[in-house]
């Protein structure tokens, strides 16, 4: 099943295979193949971020935490690496498209190209949105995981002294047995 931004890239090549050569429109381009480079470099360094800020907090927490973090950061990663891979999916795309117009004369459909990239830039900004969404979830449940964390270690410290108690109260009877025992014999 094609996504949106496969159909438009489908239509927008459909569109393109009518067309005769234009070197004009190649500059013009280029530049925005380096831009939509530039933004998947900056995508896959902020997912590198995360990970490895959730990879941090594991290490800091108890076992447990360790496993669900691992577990979180796995599922997360699997989802990133789709959205990467659908970015590469459209530079490679883009780049064919630049050779393509290297050989093409369009001047006559310069508005038609124009509205498909307005498209694709709002597929490209709406997959950033998606990142951000993604991002703002890691932070939410990071927040969840520390704050059971810090639960947890309030609910052994309570643990702790109830032990302690506990164990402070059965030395006093067994002293108080023992000497009970001697008083008797």
């Amino acid at each position: 099943m094609a996504t949106r931004t496969e159909q438009m890239l489908d239509d927008f090549r459909a569109e393109l295979n009518k067309l005769m050569p234009a070197v004009g429109l190649v500059d013009e381009m280029t530049g925005y193949v380096e831009l939509v480079r530039g933004k998947a470099d900056a995508i896959q360094k902020e997912a590198e971020r995360i990970l490895k800020e959730a990879e941090v907090i594991t290490k800091k927490d108890i076992t447990q935490s360790r496993e669900d973090l691992k577990d979180f950061k796995d599922k997360k990663e699997k989802e990133i690496q789709t959205l990467l891979k659908g970015l590469s999916e459209t530079v490679e795309e883009l780049n064919r498209l630049t050779l393509f117009l290297k050989n093409a004369d369009i001047s006559g459909k310069l508005g038609s190209i124009e509205l498909r990239i307005d498209n694709l830039n709002t597929s490209l900004q709406s997959f950033h949105s998606r990142l951000d969404a993604l991002e703002r979830v890691v932070r939410d449940e990071n927040a969840k995981v520390v704050k059971e964390v810090v639960d947890l270690g309030g609910r052994l410290n309570s643990m702790k002294t109830t032990t302690i108690i506990l164990s402070s109260v059965q030395l006093a009877v067994l002293i108080g047995l023992f000497v009970w025992l001697l008083l008797k014999s």
